[in-house]
């Protein structure tokens, strides 16, 4: 007659908990705890410190002139904000910007953008943009938004397809005005 023995049962490997019958692996689970704690602290903060600014780095720029009847009435260089994230943090904690220096913010599609000026230091000028080139719309001398307290948004009139920020008080200096039209140097018809 055969002989069977008793075969145990595996247990879990030591590296392995059981929790109301769910299994944890104890490395991972340290893993995730390390990094969520420090994603904490690196969010934290001294009480009555600040966070800091975010500012955009690196960004493509493009060389771009305003005509009004083919006729050349401004050029600037500006960078190209072109991602979600760019076009949030804008000019954000810039201290200064030349007068013949810009961001030209660029959408996929046409919409009615709201612009702000959340940890802006400088004024600016709003210039709605369509997909044609033409300007829509200004808005001048916008001023930076309090540290505390509301922020408005400046909505185009219309829906664009890009907006142009410049240093406030440029576009007026300069006589820009709904119509005149923002070419790519470059890239000309």
């Amino acid at each position: 007659m055969p002989t069977f023995r008793r075969v145990q049962k595996a247990r879990p490997m030591p590296t392995a908990r059981r929790c109301r019958g769910r299994r944890w692996d104890v490395p991972a689970f340290a893993a995730l705890a390390a990094a969520l704690l420090f994603a904490l602290a690196a969010m934290a903060q001294a009480p009555g410190e600040e966070p800091p600014i975010p500012v955009n780095t690196g960004l493509p720029e493009r060389v771009i002139r305003i005509e009004r009847d083919g006729v050349e009435l401004a050029r600037f260089t500006v960078e190209l904000a072109l991602t979600a994230e760019e076009q949030r943090i804008g000019l954000m904690g810039r201290p200064e910007l030349p007068k013949d220096r810009g961001m030209l913010f660029v959408h996929t599609f046409d919409h009615r953008p709201g612009m702000w000026m959340r940890n802006t230091l400088i004024p600016l000028d709003f210039l709605f943009v369509r997909a044609n080139g033409t300007i829509a719309a200004i808005v001048h001398d916008v001023p930076p938004c309090p540290p505390d307290g509301p922020c408005p948004a400046y909505v185009s009139p219309e829906p664009v397809r890009m907006v142009l920020e410049i240093l406030g008080g440029v576009s007026r200096e300069l006589g820009l005005q709904p119509g005149d039209r923002l070419v790519l140097a470059g890239a000309e018809p």
